[in-house]
């Protein structure tokens, strides 16, 4: 994300000795970036992304690997954390996984418990259509064409 917060959030990562970004070139043309944090033992791999025009090269996967063979190096670095999401290199790579969640704590009274019955509702409906549509595979259908609608298409 190219904004303020995002570009005040990485300067004071690297004012703390925290950031680390690495670029893959082709040539003297950058294809690929990764950005993480390493702070105390632990580095969180922030973003990772490519230019589409090389994705028949897999950029983003060839400096993925480079950048996690340093961390195996590095002394310094006993724990890589990918962040919340999927991807196919949290599945290849990762060791644990869990699930998060946020608790919700009503009061007593008619109007809070009136909440809570709606809002779980709620809930189960999201449930309910997340898992009919990743068993009839939309979920992986709408994922690809969200990705590929961020992609910036070049003249």
């Amino acid at each position: 994300m190219n904004d303020e917060r995002t570009g005040d959030l990485l300067t004071e990562a690297a004012a703390q000795g925290w950031f680390r970004g690495h670029i893959l070139f082709a040539g003297e043309v950058p294809c690929a970036f990764q950005l993480g944090l390493a702070y105390r033992d632990v580095y969180y791999l922030v973003n990772i992304g490519y230019d589409p025009g090389f994705d028949s090269y897999l950029p983003g996967t060839v400096l993925f690997l480079k950048v996690l063979e340093s961390l195996c190096d590095d002394p310094s670095i006993h724990t890589i954390d990918f962040y919340f999401g999927d991807a196919w290199y949290k599945q290849s790579y990762g060791s644990e996984q869990w699930q998060e969640g946020c608790p919700y704590i009503f009061a007593p009274g008619l109007y809070p418990v009136s909440l809570n019955v709606l809002q779980s509702l709620a809930m189960g409906m999201n449930a309910g259509l997340e898992r009919l549509m990743s068993r009839i595979g939309f979920v992986n259908w709408i994922k690809r064409r969200w990705r590929g609608s961020m992609q910036t298409k070049k003249p």
